[in-house]
């Protein structure tokens, strides 16, 4: 599972903080979770990943 978020975090707390929520997720879902910005995903995978993409 991928998380996409509109912006880049400002503080290194923001990101801890994302990085504890995800492991929640990870443990209810049962599944590997990603945290990305649209910006991070490559290029060449972008369009298909954004295409399957389902929000939640």
């Amino acid at each position: 599972m991928l998380v996409l978020y509109p912006d880049v975090p400002r503080l290194l707390l923001d990101v801890v903080g994302l990085q504890l929520d995800l492991q929640d997720l990870q443990d209810l879902l049962g599944v590997s979770v990603d945290l990305a910005t649209e910006g991070e995903l490559h290029p060449e995978l972008r369009a298909r990943i954004l295409a399957q993409a389902q929000t939640l």
